[in-house]
């Protein structure tokens, strides 16, 4: 540290290298403790859900395969994987567009909204018990205001 405080930089370094292994922990155990516990439960990830969460909120026409992949962090041809176990699974249909018959889009099934249902009860069960029981809400506030700060879609506090 220098005389007024700032940390030199051996010492910004090591506050850096502390701030992303401490991200790297919250993933490692947090969200892989939530992920599995929707796993178990009801044979879906956290991916899978928040891909289900995302269409219940949208347009009842759907979405594209594109615009998904826009909204959490996988590739077009992940979500489309993931799409297809949906469908294959009776919880998303494919439908054209009625706006553009060239584009597919996805949506959820009333099977779908169902099952949503029960992930959200086993995800606030596993989020309360393995991530917010542990954190101050100015902390869980914090991690927001990072996540916006680095670009991450939905990090503005709205719902939804």
């Amino acid at each position: 540290m220098t005389r007024d405080g700032a940390p030199t930089a051996p010492a910004t370094t090591q506050l850096g290298f502390d701030a992303l292994f401490a991200i790297a922990h919250v993933q490692a155990h947090a969200v892989r403790l939530i992920d599995d516990a929707l796993a178990r439960a009801h044979g879906a990830n956290l991916t899978g859900y928040e891909l289900l969460r995302r269409l219940q909120v949208m347009h009842p026409d759907g979405a594209s395969v594109r615009f998904l992949s826009d909204q959490v962090l996988l590739s077009p041809s992940r979500v489309s994987r993931v799409v297809d176990e949906f469908v294959s699974r009776g919880l998303l249909e494919r439908a054209t567009s009625p706006h553009d018959g060239r584009l597919s889009l996805v949506r959820l099934t009333a099977a779908g909204r169902a099952e949503l249902g029960g992930m959200d009860a086993t995800f606030e069960q596993a989020l309360t018990a393995n991530f917010l029981d542990r954190l101050t809400v100015e902390q869980v506030r914090a991690l927001i205001d990072i996540g916006h700060a680095l670009g991450a879609p939905h990090c503005d506090g709205s719902h939804g």
